[in-house]
């Protein structure tokens, strides 16, 4: 009996690597997290997969959760970072 598995779909694989991600970003290791997450995407982006609700739902964890655990980490992405105080300039 072969323990084989089929391939899986393009939008498995996807799944997949989002949830190794949040489980990255769960287990507080940031830059291994953000690097499955990117891995996904592109899996997304070369396959023409759309993501689903539930790819959607995934992101959303893994943001929330760099979010809460590195918000000046995140702010600093979006931009949304302060000028620094005149004398550091």
């Amino acid at each position: 009996m072969s323990d084989e598995r089929p391939p899986l779909s393009p939008t498995e694989k996807i799944r997949d690597q989002l949830r190794e991600a949040l489980a990255a970003v769960n287990g507080l290791e940031l830059e291994h997290s953000f690097g499955k997450l990117l891995d996904a995407l592109h899996e997304a982006a070369v396959n023409g997969v759309q993501l689903t609700e539930a790819h959607n739902q995934i992101i959303g964890l893994i943001r929330r959760r760099v979010e809460t655990t590195w918000p000046e980490t995140v702010f600093g992405y979006r931009g949304e970072l302060e000028a620094p105080p005149d004398d550091e300039v």
